[in-house]
């Protein structure tokens, strides 16, 4: 029986997080809360399917994601240092 393995899962998952992500900033209360919703289930997906390529690949993209907000650049580099350091 053909199945996705594990890695795969976790790339999926990594792609919706950054989708909740990316939407989480923009939009009406009940869209946010609805892309909340996406970004912290596919994000526990994440975990869960313990790919450290797919885990620090999502890091990377967040970083970027984040960063393309000009008017929060700062606050998001310092939070987003400050998170690195507690993940290390």
């Amino acid at each position: 029986m053909a199945g996705a393995r594990n890695t795969g899962f976790g790339r999926y998952a990594a792609i919706a997080a950054l989708a909740g992500l990316a939407k989480l900033r923009t939009g009406s209360r009940m869209h946010r809360i609805i892309w909340a919703v996406v970004f912290v289930v596919a994000t526990y997906a994440l975990v869960l399917s313990n790919g450290r390529t797919e885990v620090f690949s999502f890091i990377v993209s967040a970083f970027v994601v984040l960063y393309a907000d000009k008017s929060k650049r700062v606050v998001y580099l310092l939070a987003g240092i400050g998170v690195a350091i507690l993940l290390v």
